[in-house]
């Protein structure tokens, strides 16, 4: 299983598909203020992004692919922090009028 909780982190490696949703849920529940490490992470299937957005754990370190780190590392930061106010990329929301 590439997911890991050790010492109140939760690592994820390799490849984590559709399989590794479920044990990542349960994971998440055993250890609700367990930061996530996706420095050993190659790929993310959608539903375990969705997963990681839903949870709003805060971020560790980013995945080893590029793409990833580029365009999903700004929404979990975002996510880590719901009532921060910030959109991804870190830029600020505004108030509607």
């Amino acid at each position: 299983m590439p997911c890991d909780l050790t010492d109140g982190i939760l690592r994820l490696t390799g490849v984590c598909g559709i399989d590794d949703v479920a044990p990542l849920a349960q994971l998440l529940f055993a250890e609700p203020r367990a930061g996530i490490d996706l420095s050993g992470c190659r790929h993310l299937h959608c539903a375990v992004l969705q997963l990681l957005l839903a949870g709003g754990r805060p971020l560790l370190a980013p995945p080893q692919d590029p793409w990833t780190a580029r365009f999903v590392m700004p929404l979990l930061n975002c996510s880590t922090d719901p009532g921060a106010g910030s959109a991804p990329g870190g830029q600020a929301l505004k108030e509607a009028p």
